[in-house]
């Protein structure tokens, strides 16, 4: 059927037009709804680097300026942001000796996802890093903030567990594992 034919009452067509710009009026806000979401989601991404990189700042340093020892280990050196593309990964702090290297993953908030991620670091860093392929891996999660539950998580893991108590580092490992 073609509408075309169809005659509509003025009354009624006053409606179909008030309806037809309420319609239009509802797209243009949603449009504009949607470039402000984008934005803001842009402004808290920037955010949530900017809090990551204080994190990984902070944690740096910290490491950097501790007794020199890798789990009773000496320290040859630590290494800040490394991104490799063999495997695609990146690892946030690296501390390295001659016999062994821990990947410390970063992050302003420990989460649970962070551990799984972490855990894959182990494996990637002897494809991308041959160097260390002979090397014992250890692993750390660092955080400016723990919830207790993420703590029995790295533990259970064997991961260490390095936090801010107060402006300085603590590090937990009673539980570390050797990957």
């Amino acid at each position: 059927m073609n509408n075309e034919n169809i005659i509509v009452p003025n009354w009624l067509q006053h409606y179909i037009d008030r309806l037809d710009m309420h319609i239009a009026e509802q797209k243009k806000s949603n449009e504009e709804f949607k470039a402000e979401m984008k934005e803001m989601n842009k402004n808290l991404g920037g955010l949530s680097n900017s809090l990551g990189e204080c994190a990984e700042d902070f944690f740096y340093e910290a490491l950097l300026n501790r007794d020199k020892n890798l789990f009773g280990e000496p320290v040859n050196s630590i290494m800040s942001f490394t991104k490799c593309r063999k495997v695609p990964d990146e690892y946030d702090i690296l501390i390295i000796n001659c016999t062994s290297v821990c990947i410390v993953e970063v992050k302003h908030v420990a989460r649970k996802d962070d551990i799984p991620k972490l855990l894959k670091k182990a494996e990637t860093i002897k494809i991308n890093m041959p160097e260390y392929q002979n090397h014992t891996i250890y692993l750390g999660l660092a955080a400016m903030s723990f919830k207790p539950h993420i703590i029995n998580l790295c533990k259970e893991h064997g991961i260490a567990i390095i936090k801010e108590v107060s402006n300085s580092v603590v590090i937990i490992h009673d539980n570390l594992k050797a990957y």
